[in-house]
């Protein structure tokens, strides 16, 4: 059972940086990692081969990345998607006698884009590494 790097790119650039290191908790490869980030960005998983692993293994783990990062990539457009109608969502808003009620009404707005996006997007279980 060989560890396997969590690691972190910011948005808009810079290197990746390993923010964790699992070790792996079953034969099959499965771990659990909960990480708290400062800003968006890119998160991938780095794992290097034990020596003698078999080709077999390794072509598994292959599978399973190109798996996990075609799910990522759809999940990744949804939210730039959601990010483009943020702004005229926003604008859109009437305009408010104080800050206080301009603040409901973008939590609000907030709160009804969010809703639209879980009926559009339904929830689908990540790859699994078999």
């Amino acid at each position: 059972r060989a560890p396997a790097d969590i690691q972190f790119k910011p948005t808009g650039g810079g290197a990746w940086r390993t923010i964790a290191t699992v070790s792996t908790r079953t034969r099959d490869g499965y771990f659990d990692v909960y990480e708290r980030f400062s800003s968006s960005g890119e998160v991938r998983i780095r794992w290097t081969p034990p020596s003698g692993a078999s080709l077999e293994l390794v072509e598994r783990w292959e599978k399973y990345v190109n798996a996990l990062a075609s799910h990522e990539n759809a999940r990744l457009e949804r939210a730039r998607e959601m990010d483009r109608a943020l702004k005229p969502a926003l604008q859109a808003l009437p305009m408010a006698p104080d800050c206080n009620a301009l603040d409901a009404e973008v939590q609000k707005r907030y709160a009804e884009l969010q809703a639209e996006s879980r009926r559009e997007v339904p929830v689908a279980k990540g790859p699994v590494f078999e």
